[in-house]
């Protein structure tokens, strides 16, 4: 994949996305919240701090009232392996700020739509370290 454009998000960013979910009503019937890890763990802790909800990470406690988030869903792959690992039934809410056009996995809530071309490089991770999120196709999987 070529990427030609890199988005650097800042922390102001991040939390500008978090506290725009904190504030809709969406949270109200969430009961805890799970990260996906590597990215989705970050802005979990921040929710959980935010809306004063457990942090679960064991999946084992994920519930139709679990809010499982992730940084990106990119191909969709992350969300849709983590969605079908959960012990059944149950449908989690699901939010990621950002998704690619063409994911296989639209979360319930998220905002920003990248292209292709384009890197997100969010601010717990550097130029280098988000390069390990590849997977053996090249493109980042989340």
């Amino acid at each position: 994949m070529k990427t030609n454009k890199k988005i650097i998000l800042t922390w102001d960013d991040v939390m500008r996305d978090l506290r725009r979910y904190a504030k809709q009503d969406g949270h109200i019937k969430v009961k805890n919240i799970y990260g996906i890890p590597r990215g989705g763990l970050v802005i979990a802790t921040i929710l959980s701090h935010m809306l004063d909800k457990p942090l679960i990470i064991d999946d084992l406690h994920i519930s139709s009232e679990t809010l499982v988030v992730d940084d990106i869903s990119d191909s969709g792959l992350t969300f849709r392996r983590a969605l079908l690992s959960f012990p059944k039934p149950r449908f989690p809410k699901t939010f990621s700020p950002w998704i690619m056009a063409e994911t296989k996995f639209t979360p319930s809530i998220f905002w920003h739509v990248k292209k292709k071309n384009e890197w997100i490089v969010f601010p717990w991770e550097t130029l280098e370290s988000s390069k390990l999120d590849r997977n053996k196709h090249g493109n980042k999987d989340a």
